[in-house]
Formats: structure tokens, sequence, C-alpha cells
């Protein structure tokens, strides 16, 4: 008997922007994830640290691309969470602080090259939790058949899912 799949919904939502390269970053300390999506269809997926970054967005910005960065400053305060002590806690709000920070000056940095930029809040529900956590399924999702990792599928959610 034949094994049934789950038919394969490419990108069901995605954004065109009006035939623009759209380019998602989930900003990090060591490697930023960055997606590049073209025509509503994902292109491209890459974890780079922040100097090869910057070289990747000068292009970019020199071809017109829309660049969606996570908002990671949208949540202000860091939440105790459950089975952590003080100790956990103060090491989890210092690595969240220190992204804060590289991402505030990735953005100064494309506002400097002339890039356009939108801040987009982090996605949030059980279908990103889902995505980033499962490669199979973000394949699923997305039509990416290549590598990826949790970052580089965040950044590829939001270039194909972000709201204006």
């Amino acid at each position: 008997m034949a094994e049934q799949k789950t038919p394969v919904r490419r990108n069901p939502a995605a954004k065109v922007v009006s035939g623009r390269l759209v380019v998602g970053i989930d900003p990090d300390l060591v490697k930023s994830g960055v997606a590049v999506v073209e025509g509503g269809q994902l292109t491209s997926l890459q974890a780079m640290a922040f100097p090869d970054l910057l070289q990747y967005a000068r292009q970019l910005v020199a071809c017109a691309a829309l660049f969606v960065v996570e908002d990671v400053e949208h949540d202000k305060t860091t939440y105790h969470r459950a089975r952590t002590n003080a100790r956990t806690h103060a090491a989890i709000a210092q690595k969240v602080g220190q992204v804060k920070g590289v991402a505030r000056v990735l953005v100064e940095c494309l506002r400097h090259m002339g890039a356009d930029i939108q801040l987009v809040k982090p996605l949030q529900g059980p279908a990103k939790r889902q995505a980033k956590a499962d490669a199979e399924y973000f394949n699923r999702i997305t039509g990416w058949a290549g590598r990826s990792n949790s970052d580089t599928r965040d950044a590829a959610l939001l270039a194909l899912y972000f709201k204006l």
C-alpha cells in the first residue's frame, strides 16, 4: 500500500512586494539568519557573521531590496522561565541584551547604507514555532529543499509572511 503524503503548499500567503527582493534577517550575536525571497519564492538561506552580513547587505541595497528585520526590541522585558533560577535567568537576560545590541547596530548600519527597512515584531503562533523547530515541516510549507537551522528558518518566515 502506497504511503500518502500531505500535499505541499508552497508559500501559502507569501508576500510579493512589487517585484522586489525581500531579505529577512533574524539578528543574532554570532551568526544572523538571512533569507532572500524573490517573487514570493524563497531562493536563499544563510547564517552570516556580522561583517559578512554587512557586505552582503551592501550588494542587496544596490538592488533596491526590502530588508525585513525582526524587531527584537519589541518585547521590552525578559520574563522568568519555568525551571530557571536567578543565575540562569540573568544569563538569559544578558544574551537577549547582546542580541538587541547587534540588532540595533545592524539597523543603524542598514539605514546608513540607504536600505529600505521594515522592522517587524517577532512572528508568533504554533505554525511559526513548528516551522522554526522542524526543518521537514518548514520545507513542506515553503518549498525549500536545502539545509536550514532555526535562525535561517526564522529569517525566511519573516521575509515570506511579514505584515506591512
